[in-house]
């Protein structure tokens, strides 16, 4: 991730949305090569990238058959999405 963009979307988070954001914002959280592969792209046209996880305990790592979350923080990400897009829009 940018740390300017996820700098930017976790001021967006806390000061407009009232959703609690980790103190640690870029941790190698271990993505996946899907995610990873369009981060690099983004990047290396000149864009920002950042990786984004909703706050929501997983029941096991991606790609496992066990993985599943609560599909309540959902409407949090469309939210935090959607200001991000704002915000950088102006």
């Amino acid at each position: 991730s940018d740390r300017d963009l996820a700098e930017r979307v976790g001021t967006i988070c806390q000061e407009k949305l009232d959703i609690p954001v980790c103190t640690q914002l870029l941790v190698r959280g271990g993505g996946s090569e899907d995610v990873s592969y369009m981060m690099n792209r983004v990047q290396k046209q000149g864009g920002q990238s950042t990786y984004m996880r909703i706050l929501s305990h997983q029941y096991a790592p991606a790609h496992d058959r066990r993985f599943d979350f609560d599909e309540v923080v959902l409407s949090n990400a469309v939210k935090i999405f959607c200001a991000a897009v704002y915000d950088i829009l102006q």
